[in-house]
């Protein structure tokens, strides 16, 4: 085989490879998301006892930040992609299985552990293979985690509708995720030296001043993405009265506008260039939130889901140039938790959001 040929085939694997851990995310945190409900409902948690049991997953990742960049420093990306991908997806079962409010937010710290470790690996690999290729495809692979946060909670919706017990689903999503990684694994590159890189171990770093604004902004779009993600399912089922099955479509029609919002970023920013773009669309996910706060139908509530999440997929700086390093900074905590105080509890009745009499 030709050397040019080979290379090509070696670098299409490459991407083939971090793609796939990217939907493998995607499919195992959108599984969780889309049985929130049942889960919650089953083990007859309080509204404040399902956000002490989100924190937890916020917890895990803060935990896991730096000690991925330590290993992705001491070790390689590849090593550590395949490390936190190992805890995240065993960790799903546990939440099937979960006996009580202890042993479930044990299983959500260690599934945050999970993701927050596989999120800053993954980004790392995802760099080492971009600079293989010689093309920027960083925000095709988080279209890649949309695409498989979408078949994730199509998945779980239907098993949902179907009656079928979290356990069961679960087992599904961890085998898929386990045998993925396994042919995942033989795929991923070393990592490369960076000459920018600096010879400053790894730490908690501040960002500059400069990023300020911009994290602050990235803080706001994301929480209310998170929000959406948390309680999003448990609006549906509690205050508009659906089914856990049409409860998590929810999650599927974020899923499908994030999928959107990535894969025209690039094109959006070469168009309107960066500072506009944000600019343009910075207030406009507000409006999509109110609508779905404000809904007295399933319909609209779900259509006001992808008008939010599209909207603050470009506004937010990670989805025009999402910063990679192996020093995760305060910044990165922004989309790992919703804020435990927004519960059922605090949701208007509906009828008084419509402006009815009665």
């Amino acid at each position: 085989m030709p050397m040019a040929l080979r290379r090509q085939t070696t670098q299409r694997a490459a991407w083939f490879a971090i793609a796939a851990v990217f939907f493998v995310n995607g499919v195992t945190l959108a599984s969780w998301i889309s049985r929130i409900p049942t889960l919650t409902e089953r083990l007859e948690l309080s509204p404040g006892q399902v956000g002490l049991a989100l924190m937890g997953l916020a917890a895990g990742a803060l935990v896991a930040f730096p000690i991925s960049g330590r290993l992705i420093d001491s070790r390689c990306s590849r090593f550590t992609v395949v490390s936190f991908g190992l805890i995240m997806i065993l960790s799903l079962p546990i939440l099937g299985i979960a006996p009580n409010l202890f042993v479930f937010v044990s299983a959500l710290l260690l599934l945050g552990f999970g993701n927050g470790g596989m999120d800053v690996s993954m980004n790392a690999q995802g760099i080492q293979v971009q600079r293989f290729v010689g093309r920027s495809i960083i925000s095709s692979l988080h279209g890649c985690f949309s695409l498989g946060a979408f078949v994730g909670a199509a998945i779980g919706a239907g098993v949902a509708q179907l009656g079928a017990p979290p356990l069961v689903h679960f087992l599904g999503v961890t085998a898929f995720g386990l045998a993925a990684l396994s042919w995942i694994r033989r795929f991923l590159i070393p990592d490369t030296n960076d000459p920018r890189k600096s010879d400053a171990p790894a730490a908690f770093a501040v960002p500059p001043r400069s990023l300020w604004l911009l994290g602050a902004l990235a803080l706001c779009a994301s929480v209310g993405e998170g929000a959406i993600a948390d309680w999003g399912g448990l609006y549906l089922r509690d205050v508009l009265g659906t089914s856990s099955g049409f409860a998590a479509l929810g999650f599927a029609a974020f899923s499908v506008a994030m999928l959107i919002g990535r894969f025209s970023g690039d094109a959006l920013v070469q168009r309107f260039g960066a500072p506009r773009l944000v600019r343009l669309v910075a207030c406009l996910p507000r409006s999509g939130l109110a609508r779905r706060s404000s809904s007295t139908s399933r319909a609209s509530c779900c259509s006001a889901s992808p008008r939010w999440v599209s909207d603050s997929r470009l506004s937010t700086p990670s989805s025009s140039a999402r910063p990679v390093a192996t020093r995760p900074s305060p910044l990165d905590v922004r989309s790992q938790a919703s804020p435990p105080w927004v519960t059922p509890d605090s949701w208007p009745d509906r009828r008084s959001l419509a402006g009815s009499p009665n």
